[in-house]
């Protein structure tokens, strides 16, 4: 919700949420992030009916990733982490809570002291915070290089077993064709063997038959 002294504007604030909400729809982005401090029950956010039909607000707190102060925050995306986010609690305190027993500043206090708080904290997680970033792009680089030339083999497999398909249909062909050469040079081999059989049979009679003429 919008940083406001005195009674906040719940209903200013919802229509951030809707303008948020609206920029999200029109532009349709693969992921994205709404965050907001989590106040107190009546006020936060992720119970004003705002923000029905958004995934599931995630809970966190700065205190987990170094701050000085605890900043409970929730966060509603579509994307799905690839580490659970942290929280600080009485079974898993921060740093701070687990040694002092208790946070060193809060996120309410003076601007002056919050941000001295602030750049302390930057410091020492900014560049971890760059490294990391980096890590994972360059995690997602190589991911995406792995995933194209998988799908190159993929492709040269694919025309490989088109040109084998195109091939074995010919092969099928030409061996009918062959079978049918080969009935045919059979039926005319039949056909002689039959022409011969036939002679063999007949000759003799012929000849017999000119005998006798011969002698009547």
């Amino acid at each position: 919700m919008p940083r406001i002294r005195g009674a906040p504007d719940l209903e200013l604030a919802d229509r951030h949420v809707q303008r948020a909400r609206a920029i999200i729809e029109y532009y349709d982005p693969a992921y994205f992030f709404i965050e907001n401090p989590t106040g107190d029950a009546l006020r936060s956010l992720h119970t004003r009916a705002v923000t029905k039909g958004l995934p599931e607000p995630r809970l966190t707190t700065y205190c987990k990733y170094g701050t000085p102060y605890m900043k409970p925050t929730h966060i509603w995306t579509n994307a799905a982490p690839s580490v659970p986010l942290l929280q600080c609690t009485h079974a898993t305190p921060c740093p701070a809570r687990a040694t002092l027993g208790e946070h060193e500043n809060t996120a309410q206090e003076g601007s002056e002291k919050l941000e001295a708080a602030r750049s302390e904290w930057r410091e020492g997680t900014e560049w971890e915070v760059a490294a990391a970033v980096r890590e994972e792009a360059e995690t997602a680089r190589v991911a995406c290089a792995e995933r194209k030339k998988a799908l190159e083999e993929a492709r040269e497999v694919a025309e490989a077993l088109e040109h084998a398909e195109g091939e074995l249909q010919e092969a099928v062909r030409e061996a009918g064709v062959l079978r049918e050469r080969v009935g045919r040079s059979q039926e005319e081999k039949r056909e002689a063997i039959r022409a011969g059989w036939m002679c063999e049979i007949h000759t003799p009679e012929a000849a017999n038959l000119e005998l006798w003429e011969g002698t009547h």
